[in-house]
């Protein structure tokens, strides 16, 4: 009779480099994935402050074109860096109070901003200026 051993050394290093091998593709999987993720919320949150920035602009360059011209209706568009912001309506509410309506967008950041004002002359007076989801 023959005598045959077995030995089993070979099998335990092979299962040992692809549970290591494992490790190291799925360590490296979520650092590509935490990687993106960051790299996406960083331009969202650049688009964001940029379109903040734009739609102030458009709404204080509303402000100055009423305060020159109290029968100044809006409707253009204002070209800033890399966004436009538009200046669309500006209507009265009676007397000087006036109503303007301004929005920005800069990649898929949108802002819509209402500002009131209750008087014109001499002095302008913005009585609210807010964020609105629709106008």
């Amino acid at each position: 009779m023959t005598n045959i051993e077995k030995t089993s050394g070979g099998y335990i290093a092979l299962i040992s480099v692809m549970i290591i091998g494992a490790v190291l593709l799925l360590i490296i999987i979520t650092g590509a994935h935490v990687g993106t993720t960051q790299g996406i919320n960083s331009l969202l949150f650049s688009n964001h402050t940029e379109s903040e920035s734009l739609i102030s602009a458009c709404g204080e360059q509303a402000l100055m074109n009423l305060k020159d011209n109290p029968s100044y209706g809006g409707n253009e568009t204002v070209s800033l860096g890399n966004g436009e912001c538009q200046i669309l309506a500006v209507t009265s509410q009676g007397g000087e109070v006036r109503s303007i309506q301004v929005t920005s967008a800069v990649g898929g950041a949108r802002k819509k901003n209402l500002i009131t004002v209750s008087q014109i002359n001499p002095k302008l007076l913005v009585s609210s200026w807010q964020e609105v989801a629709e106008f």
